[in-house]
């Protein structure tokens, strides 16, 4: 099997590392020399988002053919404008479909290539463009960040007419239309958080043919969650009582605590 350790070179270059990780090397070589579609399972902090961001350069360096480019699907316009700004100080072309030259786009000059479900797969010119001869020989992969976030449509779609099953965003639904759109490119799904049946779910949303699974279990062992039901007959102070004699006995050094609640008047 052919070797991709120059390419890795090359995108520890540009990305300014000293090394890729294993789950990185793994997953990239899994998509470019496997062709298979890559479902990624890691926390947050192990570069996942590299994965995608670098197979464009990793393809073209592989092929001995520029221009390759990465889809990238995601739920959040905060994140992509965070993402695109970083990879445009390692200069990187990428562009999110929101505020990007449509020209340019259609012409396929950027490498990362950022979008929301909804405006690739409800607008019918990004769709002729994607069917184009360009898009069908040049996207080399698609990336659906954040995957977790499209099976609430598997769970909650259906045939109730009761308001809490319905989708909150449709399009999530709808995200395997990319793969009959380009069918040769292959499937990467990210995710930090992915219980059994959510993995289940990514799966078949997305219609992945026999993946290649990177996984690593979610547990810190520095993190713990505990789940106290308040008692409505007793005031805060009794219920947060320990927290504050921690407070008062350890100042600033107490262990650091997030209380989560349910409403804005909890």
């Amino acid at each position: 099997m052919a070797d991709l350790s120059s390419s890795f070179s090359k995108v520890c270059e540009q990305f300014k590392f000293s090394v890729l990780n294993k789950h990185q090397k793994e997953a990239i070589i899994s998509a470019v020399l496997k062709k298979k579609d890559v479902f990624v399972s890691l926390p947050t902090g192990f570069g996942k988002s590299v994965i995608f961001q670098a197979l464009p350069m990793v393809f073209d360096d592989f092929t001995g053919e520029s221009g390759h480019i990465v889809i990238v699907v995601s739920p959040l316009l905060s994140l992509i404008k965070d993402q695109t700004e970083r990879l445009r100080q390692l200069g990187i072309s990428c562009v999110s479909l929101s505020d990007g030259d449509i020209d340019l786009v259609e012409g396929g000059f950027y490498s990362v290539f950022y979008a929301t479900p909804e405006s690739l797969l409800k607008n019918e010119r990004w769709r002729r463009m994607l069917s184009s001869n360009l898009y069908q020989q040049k996207v080399c992969a698609i990336a659906v960040d954040e995957a977790h976030v499209k099976t609430m449509v598997r769970y909650f779609a259906g045939t109730s007419t009761s308001s809490k099953l319905a989708p909150f965003r449709e399009c999530y639904g709808r995200l395997h239309e990319l793969r009959s759109l380009i069918p040769s490119a292959v499937i990467l799904s990210l995710t930090a958080t992915a219980t059994r049946e959510t993995k289940q779910a990514i799966l078949d949303v997305l219609g992945m043919k026999d993946p290649y699974k990177i996984e690593e279990s979610p547990e810190k062992p520095n993190v713990s969650y505990v789940v106290e039901y308040m008692q409505r007959d007793k005031s805060l102070c009794h219920q947060f009582e320990w927290l504050v004699e921690e407070l008062n006995k350890n100042g600033l050094s107490i262990e650091r605590t997030i209380i989560y609640c349910q409403t804005i008047q909890q």
